[in-house]
């Protein structure tokens, strides 16, 4: 036995428990691994600490109700040592699980006895040379002792011993699943009978990871196994992960655990019921979440759990979760009822708070983004609400899902001897920081804004805003413009800044107000706030509402989101015009519009107040339209159409000789506009050189219709030449020539005639349409018989060839 100064550490300091959310740094990176209660005024925590080098130092807190540091701790010991687990023994001893490291990966075992009042401290320790051995748990036994249990590092088994109130241990024994790779225990639970119960972990040897799950056993007070139960999960499923599980005693004498189980892309969270004969009641897990773990659970009256873990969200930051689980009947989880959505938050466990609410542990950062992690404390009430600590509180549904493990027989337990020796003494470590997460928080006035508001400047937007939160806890604000009637043009803005305040994004839809320093007043950052305004560039107002939201956050929390809305009347042209004087013809209406601008009224002379009207008949129709700040009017005149009858749709062809045009000339109807489709003037009269479809547009004061010209040009020139001719100077027919429709061939150009005989010798050629072959070749008459010839000429659009044959006779 040891002395060691705690006195600094257990005296007695008011104040009961109240909400908070705390980090605690020592300079490394830490984490709480285990808290427990030994009065309202007084909790301890375990944990650990690593440096910058690496190597972690087991670290023992001691706390005021408000979660204030009353001392710390750390084991005297260069190497390696890990805090691992707490169990109270009366109101001022307790009992701490450590390891240490010796050498290289070898563990020993290290329970220290801690009396709050006499600062004294008695250090026992166990372990092999060459084995590995890791305390997991701790459970206080009713005679004042304590139950040990967790594992070998190097032979794989796990190990659970009890020691009395002085420290002497009862027994200690070895437990193993045949072919296992390890098996761990991982939490222990004392029975109303005195027996003890023992949860953990295993994966057998070479198999997959549906090979891994988890197991109780059961053993008497002096040791004696009574019986175990592993629990696999069905084949081809993922199995338990070798994060370990967790074990509470159900009020209906059930037995809960929890831990998490791999699944394609992540884990979930998985509680297991089990009866008094280790058999399972009911299983489920969550499935709302990719990546979530069960770390700890507490029972809460009859029928109710609260199972800590943590979760994943999308940004691969890590959020503390309490699941709300109904025990009773069927066990199905209820709702996510708290969780923390700070940087990286993680829970360990959960312990129950003096006159109500919860303590939860674990690590966090107050800050996304800084290195290692700090120690987290948070402390709420019985609803699990935290009003005013935690800015990132969420409440959500709980998928559960059914799931059906086997439960087997399984595990051995024999006996164990480890050498016993001191170990290292406590010594005062400094706590380098603690920040508390508060939730930035103010109260605003919005300015008396008049709806609609008629804008002409800059409209101010807020009286006055109070901070609620703690002294320096706001240090920006952001506010913004929103809203579905929100234009592009709109701006916030805020001039003359006081020094120690800047001003981001000034002149836009987004605004952010610091402090230039940190530490700076919020006070002053406030009073900037009340200076903000609302502007639009240009004059073109675009009517309708505004949202105003207003963001406040600290140094690195996101506290209050707020917003109030108000509405601006809209841009009005003056004139804002209507449709040009219009015609009414017979039995027929016309729809009048007013201008299509959100946020304004209208009434019509006829009565209508919405912005289109019917015109059934000839008259005035005047709109007056108003936007809450000015008004305005203007009137159409309807008349009655005189004479408009009803035009129809025509068709006209036209057929015209290559090489000459066509002159269309309809003539004129009256009262009818005129306009070609493809553009030309609009006039009815029109010259077409070229074949194709055009279509005249006609229109009336009543009526619309069109006429379709088709216009195709064709080869008019008819040659003729004849099959046979005599040039014997009888004047008939004495000429071999072609003979033309003078009247429509006046056109032709480019003329050729041959004429060959029978062996393709050329008896004629000649240019000129009105000459021919005389029947002579070289002056000499030919001979009867038959000839061949062929033409060719440009008959005014294309060069037409054709041949055929004729016959000489004399």
């Amino acid at each position: 036995m040891y002395r060691f100064l705690l006195f600094c550490l257990f005296l007695s300091s008011g104040g009961s428990a109240q909400d908070f959310h705390r980090y605690y740094d020592f300079g490394g990176a830490e984490s709480l691994s285990d808290l427990i209660v030994l009065s309202p005024e007084r909790l301890v925590a375990v944990g650990n600490s690593r440096d910058s080098s690496g190597t972690d130092h087991a670290i023992l807190l001691t706390l005021n109700g408000q979660g204030e540091v009353i001392g710390s701790i750390t084991p005297d010991y260069n190497l390696r040592t890990r805090g691992m687990t707490l169990a109270r023994q009366t109101d001022s001893t307790f009992w701490v699980g450590c390891w240490r490291t010796p050498f290289e990966i070898v563990d020993d075992w290290v329970v220290y006895l801690v009396n709050a009042n006499t600062s004294e401290a008695t250090g026992f320790g166990w372990g092999v040379e060459t084995v590995d051995e890791q305390i997991r748990t701790m459970a206080p036994y009713p005679d004042g002792g304590v139950v040990v249990a967790g594992n070998t590092g190097i032979i794989n088994e796990a190990i659970i011993s009890r020691l009395d109130a002085q420290g002497n241990e009862v027994f200690r024994r070895a437990f193993s699943i045949p072919g296992n790779q390890f098996s761990i225990f991982t939490d222990v639970e004392i029975g109303p009978n005195g027996n003890i119960f023992a949860a953990g972990d295993f994966h057998l040897t070479g198999g997959p990871t549906g090979k891994n799950g988890y197991f109780v056993a059961e053993f008497t007070p002096a040791g004696s196994l009574i019986r175990s139960q592993r629990y696999d999960f069905p084949e081809g499923e993922d199995g338990a992960d070798e994060a370990g599980v967790a074990l509470e005693l159900l009020p209906q004498g059930f037995l809960a655990i929890v831990g998490s189980r791999r699944v394609e892309g992540g884990r979930v969270g998985v509680t297991i019921i089990i009866d008094q004969n280790l058999e399972v009641a009911g299983a489920f897990q969550r499935i709302n979440s990719q990546y979530s773990t069960a770390r700890d659970l507490l029972a809460i009256g009859q029928d109710r759990l609260l199972i800590v873990g943590s979760g994943l969200d999308n940004e691969s930051v890590d959020f503390g979760l309490v699941t709300d689980f109904d025990v009773a009947g069927t066990g199905t989880p209820l709702n996510v009822a708290f969780g923390t959505r700070n940087a990286n938050n993680y829970f360990n466990g959960l312990a129950a708070r003096p006159g109500g609410g919860f303590y939860f542990y674990g690590r966090g950062n107050l800050c996304p983004g800084e290195d290692g992690s700090d120690a987290l404390l948070i402390s709420v009430g019985p609803g699990l609400n935290d009003p005013v600590a935690n800015c990132y509180s969420l409440t959500d549904n709980v998928a559960g899902r059914e799931i059906f493990p086997t439960s087997t027989a399984a595990g051995i337990a024999f006996d164990r001897q480890d050498e016993r020796f001191d170990p290292p003494v406590f010594r005062p470590v400094p706590v380098t920081a603690t920040q508390d997460q508060t939730c930035p928080r103010i109260a605003s006035f919005p300015a008396a804004i008049p709806d609609p508001a008629c804008y002409e400047t800059p409209i101010l937007l807020l009286d006055s805003a109070v901070l609620v939160s703690p002294p320096g806890s706001v240090s920006r604000i952001l506010v913004s413009i929103g809203g579905a009637n929100a234009g592009a043009m709109d701006f916030l803005e805020v001039d003359d800044l006081p020094a120690g305040i800047v001003a981001n994004g000034n002149r836009s839809r987004n605004l952010t107000l610091m402090l230039e320093e940190p530490g700076g007043s919020s006070e002053l950052l406030l009073a900037t706030l009340s200076r903000i305004r609302f502007g639009i560039e240009g004059d073109e107002v675009a009517g309708g509402e505004r949202i105003i939201g207003v963001n406040v956050a600290g140094k690195c929390e996101r506290g209050d989101f707020f917003s109030f809305n108000f509405s601006l009347a809209p841009y009005l042209p003056a004139p804002f015009g209507l449709p040009a004087d219009t015609t009414l013809c017979p039995e027929t209406a016309l729809v009048l519009e007013g201008p299509d601008i959100a946020g304004l009224t209208y009434r019509w002379s006829n009565g209508d107040t919405t912005r289109t009207t019917l015109a059934d008949e000839p008259g005035e129709y005047t709109l007056r339209v108003t936007t809450g700040c000015r008004e305005d009017s203007a009137t159409v005149r309807v008349t009655a159409a005189a004479d408009a009858p009803q035009l129809t749709a025509a068709i006209v062809q036209e057929s015209v000789c290559l090489g000459d045009s066509l002159v269309f000339q309809p003539g004129s109807e009256p009262g009818v506009r005129y306009a070609w489709a493809d553009g030309t003037p609009d006039t009815p009269d029109r010259v077409f050189r070229t074949g194709g479809t055009y279509e005249l547009l006609r229109a009336n004061a009543c009526s619309d219709a069109s006429t379709t010209v088709e216009v195709s040009f064709r080869d008019c020139c008819r040659l003729y030449l004849p099959n046979a001719f005599s040039p014997n100077g009888d004047g008939i027919n004495d000429v071999f020539r072609a003979f033309p429709d003078t009247d429509e061939c006046n056109l032709v150009s480019d003329f050729s005639l041959q004429v060959f005989d029978r062996w393709g010798g050329e008896v004629y050629v000649g240019q000129d349409i009105t000459e021919g072959w005389d029947g002579t070749v070289n002056g000499k008459m030919a001979g009867n018989g038959h000839y061949v010839y062929g033409i060719s000429y440009f008959n005014g659009l294309m060069q037409i060839t054709r041949s055929g044959g004729v016959v000489l006779l004399r």
